[in-house]
């Protein structure tokens, strides 16, 4: 018959109409037209490391030298906060070195296993970092207190007693001009003058004005002689270490701000990266 040809040979039919249209396909064209493709991330991320270079030597510099300048009056502090804060940073801020190496490697090669470790280290070093930051803002409140009663028990017991201890308090009161922990009473109570090494002093020369003769220039306490500062040195010293205390802590945690916009970086550009092989599969 004329009016029908379904049953034709060659012909398929299709006995079953679909009830929804098929998902629309991903087309590589709207990735391609987005303002940040993997390559684009990739230049943002690099341009990040080079930043994060610099903050690293910085906060690399700045720990070893909170080291090396107070490296003499360490040895009068009871306390590891203080180093402890320095370790860090030294720390983190030469593992930042390696870091951007990865770091700039995945982004170039566009590598999904170093972005995930760039990612997990930038995570180790902002822990860190949020840490010595936060050990920087405890200490600072607690530097006064900690600073008179590590150095009351040290001038007390250990002057002539322990030569680094009482080589670092002769530096400590002629660099900074004071004399005994809180005052010049102090060194009335101490083993060194208990114990009869101060012979006809009452201070050790060190807290003089001008130490001539050293041997007896510590015979007179008058304020003409003697640096006799209202609070000692501990109100001289913990000026010095709460400001650079503060310094220490702001440092650490805006660096650590730094470090969160690389993992958001790296983050987007694994997105991207994936997306892209979504639509090579499709």
């Amino acid at each position: 018959m004329g009016g029908s040809n379904i049953n034709a040979p060659g012909v398929r039919v299709n006995y079953r109409r679909a009830n929804t249209a098929p998902p629309p396909r991903h087309n590589s064209a709207d990735y391609n037209n987005d303002s940040c493709s993997p390559a684009c991330f990739s230049y943002i991320l690099i341009l990040f490391n080079l930043v994060f270079m610099t903050a690293g030597g910085v906060v690399l510099g700045f720990g070893i030298w909170t080291l090396i300048a107070k490296q003499h009056y360490i040895v009068l502090l009871t306390t590891a906060t203080y180093s402890a804060t320095s370790y860090i940073l030294i720390f983190a801020g030469a593992l930042v070195f390696i870091v951007a190496f990865i770091g700039c490697y995945g982004a170039v090669r566009e590598n999904v296993t170093f972005l995930k470790i760039f990612i997990g280290l930038l995570l180790l070093i902002f822990a860190l970092e949020v840490t010595a930051g936060c050990l920087g803002l405890v200490y600072k409140e607690r530097i006064r207190r900690e600073l008179y009663e590590d150095f009351r028990e040290t001038f007390v017991t250990s002057y002539s007693v322990d030569a680094d201890k009482t080589n670092a308090i002769d530096r400590l009161q002629r660099e900074h001009r004071c004399c005994g922990a809180e005052n010049y009473t102090d060194w009335s109570t101490s083993v060194w003058f208990t114990g009869g090494s101060a012979g006809v002093n009452l201070v050790p020369s060190s807290c003089c004005k001008t130490p001539v003769p050293l041997e007896t220039c510590g015979q007179r306490t008058h304020p003409s002689n003697i640096y006799n500062v209202e609070g000692g040195c501990v109100a001289k010293y913990s000026l010095v270490l709460e400001d650079q205390v503060l310094v220490v802590a702001v440092l650490a945690l805006c660096v650590s701000t730094l470090e969160l916009c690389g993992v958001v970086f790296a983050c987007c550009m694994l997105v991207r990266i994936r997306k892209e092989s979504f639509i090579g599969l499709d």
